[in-house]
């Protein structure tokens, strides 16, 4: 499952293409037997739940609960423990910054709001224009397709003042577009906040000591939508 989700991720070149090809179909495969075991025998979890759902008396067409299966595997894993490690990197690459936090936990909610903004771990979403519309000197038509980087608005220095400077304590942290805005905001927001959140100060009260086990480059993950390194070798000390 977790090469699965991680071959789903957009972009990284030719040879990560097939990789993705691949895992559609053995994920497609896998949930419509799920989903047709929990219609034979419903249990009390989410995918039973989302076969009973019903809206004005329409449910999920097999389609739509498969896709939506696997948004949920990809973007309610891959991308928080992306937020989680990037976290981690942003403080070590910032001492300041986790003496800061260390110093003052209450400070973790907003410290992941700024990585959100900082490191997003999702850089870019594309919309397909409804109608034609003009932004800056580029001219849109219907049905032609815009990809919009919120990793390099998430920058904008007329919106954040130092915008590539690493502040746990910005007031505005939260102003960031990681998470889209208007109708497809992101419904996990809530629960990807609280778990970075929890896990940052988990981490910190738990270990008095991390740092990176070396100074070798680190690999990220080779995608251009998503941010995130392959791994992260720690070396702690228990507080």
């Amino acid at each position: 499952m977790r090469r699965s989700s991680q071959s789903r991720r957009g972009g990284g070149g030719p040879r990560r293409y097939p990789l993705g090809g691949r895992a559609f179909p053995a994920l497609r495969s896998y949930f419509t037997e799920l989903i047709a075991a929990r219609r034979q025998e419903p249990r009390d979890d989410l995918i039973s739940g989302l076969v009973r759902a019903e809206v004005e008396g329409s449910r999920l067409t097999p389609d739509e609960l498969i896709h939506l299966l696997i948004l949920l595997l990809v973007a309610g894993n891959e991308t928080t423990r992306d937020l989680i490690g990037n976290t981690v990197l942003a403080l070590l690459e910032h001492p300041e910054q986790l003496a800061l936090l260390r110093s003052d936990p209450s400070l973790a909610p907003n410290a992941i709001e700024e990585v959100l903004r900082y490191s997003a771990p999702a850089q870019y979403m594309s919309r397909r224009a409804k109608a034609a519309t003009v932004v800056g000197d580029a001219r849109i038509e219907p049905g032609e397709e815009a990809v919009l980087w919120f990793g390099s608005a998430n920058r904008d220095e007329q919106v954040f003042r130092d915008a590539d400077a690493f502040d746990i304590r910005r007031a505005n942290a939260n102003r960031h577009l990681t998470f889209g805005i208007g109708t497809h905001f992101c419904l996990g927001a809530p629960l990807a906040r609280l778990e970075g959140a929890i896990a940052i100060e988990a981490l910190l009260s738990r270990f008095g000591g991390i740092r990176r086990a070396d100074n070798r480059e680190l690999p990220h993950m080779p995608s251009l939508q998503h941010r995130g390194v392959r791994s992260l070798p720690l070396v702690v000390e228990l507080a």
